[in-house]
């Protein structure tokens, strides 16, 4: 997932995670953690249970039409994002 930064922020902020520099941000378990919980909570009411996401990765790098993750339309290109977040998306079902 790519998120809001001043929203990520605001939610590390809250959490007594002190960090400025985004990119690490992006990287920091304990947050990747809440992240997941907050999204866990928002879902429950909306979605079954096999739907919620159990773990995210949180990329720190806004995807485009530029770097080949977005159409121009805007809509994902699914293999592109699987083919550069393979080793990701691997982790995250160990």
């Amino acid at each position: 997932m790519v998120p809001n930064k001043k929203n990520l922020q605001e939610l590390a902020n809250r959490h007594n995670i002190d960090e400025s520099d985004y990119k690490k941000l992006c990287e920091n378990e304990d947050l990747q953690k809440i992240v997941t919980k907050e999204l866990e909570n928002h879902a429950k009411n909306k979605l079954e249970k096999m739907e919620i996401p159990r773990k995210v990765y949180i990329c720190h790098e806004t995807w485009t039409p530029q770097n080949d993750m977005l159409t121009e339309a805007m809509k994902l290109k699914r293999k592109n994002i699987e083919k550069a977040f393979k080793k990701q998306i691997d982790q995250m079902y160990k």
